[in-house]
């Protein structure tokens, strides 16, 4: 979509909603095209930053987008990095290789102000050295 690749996030959520009911209404929409309708929307709430769209739509989800992602968006709408920052690293944990979570943790960083060139390098070959190794 040409509005969000310009970062107008409120006319593409607009433009999806209006699609969403357009292929509803025509030919019915399957469940797992439902759900995977919503977690578009929620990610477009989260670039709005609006916390309130994203409580709302977190009801409507039911399909496997996994609870910590979802609850990621939420802290992240709503400028909560440190908290976000506990789940992205829990994630590694658990998935080390995620390109993802590596994303997650530069930006939760970047938004606390605590990132350094030092500590980007060592981020950087962490990611380098995870990827390099599923690759033997």
């Amino acid at each position: 979509m040409a509005s969000l690749e310009q970062k107008a996030y409120a006319r593409s959520l607009l433009h999806h909603e209006l699609y969403i009911r357009a292929s509803r209404a025509q030919r019915g929409l399957s469940e797992q095209t439902l759900q995977a309708g919503y977690a578009k929307h929620q990610e477009l709430y989260a670039h709005m930053e609006d916390p309130d769209g994203m409580d709302g739509l977190s009801a409507l989800i039911t399909s496997k987008l996994s609870k910590s992602r979802q609850e990621i968006l939420k802290l992240e709408s709503a400028g909560r990095w440190n908290e976000a920052l506990v789940y992205y690293e829990s994630d590694m944990q658990e998935n080390p290789g995620k390109f993802d979570n590596y994303a997650g943790l530069y930006k939760c960083h970047d938004n606390l102000g605590q990132f350094s060139k030092q500590s980007f390098v060592c981020l950087l070959g962490d990611l380098l050295y995870h990827y390099a190794g599923s690759q033997y």
